[in-house]
């Protein structure tokens, strides 16, 4: 059933080479990246198959990536990684033991994504002395927005280059699986969706890659052709996963939540002082109300969340200070007096509509967070 899937024996049909980007949905269906929503991007499973006259006169595969948000916080620039190098095993099919993250969680803020994937043969196994620190991860990072992870990232992406170029010079690389493909996002062709990417290769004309291709399946970290095993291919699967928000706890200590948490302690000393009177709560808002301002400005100028989502911390933290000084919190309310903290001119000061229904903003925001959390554990 292979080979009448695969074909074999040559002919003015055969394909080499390497395909498109292949989507595969997962479970329900594929829902597209949303401008707004985060995203991971993780090489699910990787596939050589050693199949070919190419083979003989080599003994050493590496695979490489690169990855470009086009993002002004990367400054326009890919990040290279040397993946995985393995021995060459001629005429089998070997698992690379690939599962890494090429794109850690990102906001969808820009317009495009472009992710690299080489296969290349060491001609020479001049790599191989370094296959241990390799296969450790030593030349590997995820791509981030985060202005700590984004530079180590660029570091040991220039190490990664600089070694390639030393060890394995231009002239002796062979590539047996090429692939750079563009990811759209909020453009509405070829946008990025949740789900699985297939991209197969063959310099076999003995093996070529089946046109048309059969159905395509991921099951149990392998990919599938018409349901069965594939052998005789070359192989990358991407996994994309789509998540709605990034959560608060994700912020890393950033400034602007040690400002809302200094915020809403100021919000909870009120509530847990009996004798706090309207002078007290005034005082306290006030303070507070300094704090989320200096907080919604860093909080928007932070490239790791998008504006959607910015937006929804802090108007959940106001809410909460709001209801905390004013004691209409569970069992605080009885005892407070006339002051009112949520006005229209508060809102106006700290960029939130008057007619914004907080209560739904909140509640709709703990949705998101509460699916958001179970979707990274997944991908711990």
């Amino acid at each position: 059933m292979l080979n009448a899937l695969f074909g074999g024996g040559g002919g003015p049909n055969v394909q080499t080479g390497t395909t498109s980007p292949i989507p595969i949905p997962r479970g329900g269906g594929a829902e597209v990246v949303k401008p707004g929503e985060y995203f991971v991007i993780k090489v699910y499973s990787a596939q050589a198959a050693f199949r070919g006259s190419i083979f003989d006169r080599v003994q050493q595969l590496v695979v490489t990536s690169r990855v470009n948000l086009h993002h002004p916080a990367l400054g326009n620039e890919e990040v290279f990684a040397i993946q995985r190098s393995r021995e060459v095993r001629r005429d089998q099919a070997v698992q690379l033991g690939l599962s890494q993250n090429l794109v850690s969680l990102v906001p969808a803020t820009m317009t495009h994504v472009t992710v690299s994937i080489d296969f290349i043969l060491d001609t020479e196994s001049r790599l191989a002395v370094l296959g241990t620190l390799i296969n450790n991860d030593a030349f590997l990072a995820a791509v981030s927005l985060a202005p700590g992870a984004a530079a180590v990232a660029k570091t040991i992406g220039g190490l990664a280059q600089q070694v390639i170029q030393t060890f394995i010079p231009a002239q002796r690389r062979q590539p047996i699986l090429q692939f750079a493909g563009d990811f759209n996002l909020g453009t509405g062709a070829n946008d990025l969706t949740d789900g699985y990417y297939a991209i197969l290769g063959s310099q076999s004309q003995n093996d070529p890659i089946p046109n048309p291709m059969p159905a395509l399946e991921v099951r149990d970290g392998a990919l599938l052709a018409g349901g069965q095993g594939i052998t005789q291919l070359s192989y990358v699967v991407l996994s994309v996963v789509r998540v709605p928000v990034r959560t608060r706890e994700l912020s890393s200590g950033a400034v602007w939540d040690t400002k809302l948490r200094e915020a809403e302690v100021l919000s909870q000393e009120v509530t847990d002082d009996p004798f706090a009177d309207d002078a007290r709560q005034r005082e306290n808002w006030n303070k507070c109300v300094a704090l989320l301002q200096e907080a919604r400005a860093l909080l928007l100028a932070d490239p790791n969340y998008a504006e959607a989502e910015a937006g929804s911390i802090y108007k959940t933290s106001y809410k909460q200070c709001a209801d905390l000084i004013r004691g209409t919190t569970e069992g605080a309310g009885a005892k407070r007096g006339g002051f009112t903290a949520d006005t229209k001119t508060y809102r106006e000061l700290l960029g939130i509509a008057t007619d914004d229904n907080l209560e739904s903003v909140v509640a709709d925001y703990a949705n998101k967070e509460s699916a958001s959390r179970q979707l990274l554990r997944e991908l711990v």
